[in-house]
């Protein structure tokens, strides 16, 4: 066997590349990767280290504290940058001997909260199938699995007879949901999604594995998480405006002062429009747009969306 436990190479750097590969199918995640185990190999660099059979969980223990003491890291940065030597250390060797978590080392939890709007991303020019597939991401809130494996054909039967679809495949978890057609837009883009997929069952080419046709469009974008932003904020101000009858955007696109808590500003902007609730009333609607939202997006907890449109604070 080779060193670097037989990644075929004996620079570090690039075996950390090799298993990268190996650990993620995406493009963009496989890069992400590389990108951050760099940081660590210059640590061991800088210590030594010459080779990733050399690495003992007290290193990375050292390089985790290091870490964690830089105060010029975000603290999101310094978990990416830790979870990045864990997957490729347990990818090369096969185990979690060396796997330290933030948690052991005490670094500050993330904050799983959206603060900023992450559903407007410039995504190029892509091909016709690809940009379908955004569309139904933005469109539905689907995932980029479930969009690939959604008949579009049956799926718009089932929009045109019942005013909602069923997501089965591709799901997380196998978690079939149903979602609402709430309008012609949706509509339009699953005709157009029928009219490509012809006589296929889906968007994948009948002639491509679902790995394969996931490649080739990570090839032409990565952003299509965004579109399930995108879908998230939009949707929670029509669920407001169906509960409260009131118009209003999502926390994170909305001029709601930096102290004050979303339930006051949601009673503040009803009181504007007519509406008159207490605090508590708001926080209670809120709550019942955030639980409908997570169920549309494929969760079962209120808090989740959070990471999508913001916090209740």
């Amino acid at each position: 066997m080779t060193r670097n436990f037989g990644a075929g190479t004996r620079d570090m750097q690039r075996a950390g590349a090799y298993f990268a590969n190996k650990a993620s199918e995406s493009y963009s995640s496989q890069a992400t990767l590389k990108q951050r185990f760099g940081n660590f190999v210059a640590y061991l660099k800088s210590s030594g280290i010459k080779r990733l059979e050399q690495v003992t969980k007290e290193m990375v223990t050292g390089y985790a504290i290091y870490l964690k003491e830089n105060t010029e890291l975000s603290t999101s940065t310094k978990h990416n940058l830790l979870s990045a030597v864990n997957i490729i250390m347990r990818t090369a060797r096969q185990d979690n001997k060396v796997t330290v978590t933030a948690k052991e080392i005490d670094i500050e939890r993330r904050n799983n909260v959206a603060t900023s709007f992450k559903g407007d991303v410039e995504r190029g020019v892509v091909s016709e199938r690809v940009g379908l597939l955004i569309e139904l991401a933005r469109s539905f809130g689907l995932r980029f699995e479930e969009a690939s494996k959604l008949n579009a054909s049956v799926a718009l039967k089932q929009a045109i007879t019942n005013s909602e679809i069923k997501i089965s495949l591709g799901t997380k978890g196998g978690q079939t949901r149903i979602l609402p057609i709430t309008s012609g837009e949706q509509l339009g883009v699953l005709k157009k999604a029928a009219t490509i997929q012809g006589t296929a069952k889906s968007l994948i080419d009948p002639n491509l594995s679902y790995k394969e046709h996931k490649a080739i469009c990570y090839r032409e974008t990565s952003n299509f998480h965004s579109e399930r932003h995108f879908y998230a904020n939009e949707r929670y101000s029509a669920l407001i405006k169906d509960i409260l009858g009131i118009d209003i955007k999502s926390p994170v696109l909305s001029d709601k002062p930096s102290k004050m808590k979303w339930r006051d500003y949601i009673a503040h902007e009803a009181a504007r429009q007519g509406v008159n609730i207490t605090p508590d009333m708001a926080r209670d609607f809120d709550r019942e747009a955030r639980l409908k939202l997570s169920k549309e997006l494929g969760h079962h907890r209120e808090d989740v969306v959070s990471r999508y449109i913001g916090g209740q604070r």
